[in-house]
This record gives structure tokens, sequence and C-alpha cells, in this order.
């Protein structure tokens, strides 16, 4: 028990502990909010909604993608061998119809900012879903909201969202995860990443990494069964792992022991 500690301090520095009280109130507000989001969407008249689809090609010589979906599936993946670059949006709403658009400080910027905003604000429905295809090696940042957030990707990963599920493939060098409500799955890496950090409110976390070195492992849930981990650990290892969630499960396994279940 002890000598998981300085793995903790190295992957996470000084946490917060937080009470079972603390974490049912938390859950319960999460709930809460939950609700009220979808039912702001859920609530508009079937005969006023309307729904498109837009593209745009990617800039050329970027090496970071920054989507932003506060409603809306987001799909993202490396393009293949003369693929070209690009992202394609499914469009619905209402009363005001987001519009597909990249922001880019200069041509010379390696980000670009994919988003579809709303100009009606909160009135009536309007939601975008992306399917984003970027360069081999390109980092991927999401900020979503309510939505699924699957990313395949060579590059690194940051991620955020309030109600939908995580799926994370490919090599990515990083990984870090905030997610408010939904699982939460990193699978099929090639690669040890040399950092995974997913912090979770209400969802199961499910980590599968390449079996052939070891991981400085933590893990913390206030409510769910004791975490599964059957990767090897070191604490002084380079490759750190750090999951949190407050209520749920934790795994972090090696493919052999995911598929023997």
């Amino acid at each position: 028990m002890t000598g998981q500690q300085p793995a903790r301090t190295s992957a996470r520095g000084i946490r917060t502990g937080r009470g079972g009280y603390t974490g049912l109130r938390v859950v319960g507000g999460v709930v809460t909010a939950v609700l009220v989001g979808g039912a702001t969407v859920s609530s508009v008249p079937s005969m006023l909604r309307q729904s498109d689809t837009a593209a745009l090609t990617l800039p050329h010589g970027l090496d970071r993608v920054i989507i932003q979906s506060p409603r809306g599936d987001v799909d993202v993946r490396e393009a293949r061998e003369g693929e070209q670059a690009r992202v394609e949006a499914d469009l619905h709403w209402s009363l005001a119809k987001p519009e597909l658009g990249l922001l880019r400080d200069s041509p010379d910027d390696g980000s670009v900012v994919v988003q579809a905003p709303c100009s009606g604000g909160n009135l009536g429905q309007c939601a975008a879903g992306f399917s984003v295809t970027v360069p081999p090696g390109t980092d991927v940042e999401v900020t979503g909201g309510f939505g699924d957030i699957d990313v395949t990707t060579t590059g690194a990963v940051s991620a955020s969202g309030t109600g939908g599920d995580m799926t994370i493939n490919g090599e990515p060098s990083r990984v870090e995860l905030d997610s408010t409500m939904g699982d939460v799955t990193i699978e099929g890496l090639g690669e040890p990443p040399e950092l995974v950090r997913v912090t979770s409110t209400m969802g199961d976390v499910t980590v599968t990494l390449p079996g052939e070195v070891s991981y400085a492992v933590t893990t913390s849930t206030d409510m769910g069964a004791d975490p599964r981990v059957t990767v090897d650990r070191a604490s002084d290892s380079p490759y750190v792992v750090d999951l949190e969630t407050t209520m749920g499960s934790i795994e972090v396994l090696t493919p052999e022991s995911a598929s023997s279940g």
C-alpha cells in the first residue's frame, strides 16, 4: 500500500480528498444538470426541427485541431495516404441555423478551431456533430458538451465532456480527459503513452495498455468496486496512468486480460 504513494504524488501532485456525502452531492448535481440540458433539446416541437450537412477542407500545415461542440457527437480520425484533411458537420436547429466555420490566428498558425456556433443563444434547438479527418500526428483537443467523443490519432489528445461516452484509440503520446457523465474507454493503443490522466464524476473508466512495459498507476474512486489493475506496476516508470472517478469502476488492463474478461 505504501509503495504506491510515490506514483500518486508524481502523477497528480496533491489531491484533495472527498468524503462519501460530498460525492453524493456532486453526483446529484451532475444528474440534474444533464437532465436539464437534455430537456432543452427534446422540448422543441418536431415540426420546427430542421437539419442539414456542411463540409470544409482543413488548411495545410496543421499540428493541432481544436473542436468546440457543445451539443453533438465528435468523431476524429487520421487521414489515410492520399486522403484530404477535412471536417463534415451534421447540423440540427429550430430557429437559428449553426454555421460551420474554421478559426485561425494567421496562415502560419499551426492550429485551427472547428466550430458551428448558434446565433440564437439558448432559444430553440441547435446542435452540430462533427466528423473530422486530421493529418497524421495531429494533436486533438475537444471541448464537448452533450454527445459522444471518439478519437483515433497518433498525436496528443485532450478532451472534456458533460454527457456522453469517450473512446480513444491509436497511438497518442498523451491522453487527458475530463468527463462529467459517461463511460471512458481507452483501447487499441499501439505504443505505451507517456501519460494517461482521466477525471470522471459518474461513469466507468477502462484503460487497455500495451503489456510490454510497467506503468506508474494511481487510481481513486469514491463509490465503486475496488479498481482492477492487471498491468505491471512500477512507481518510477516514465509511463504514468492517473485515473479518478467519483461513481464508477476503474480497470487498467493488458490486451490479454481485457479479452479474457
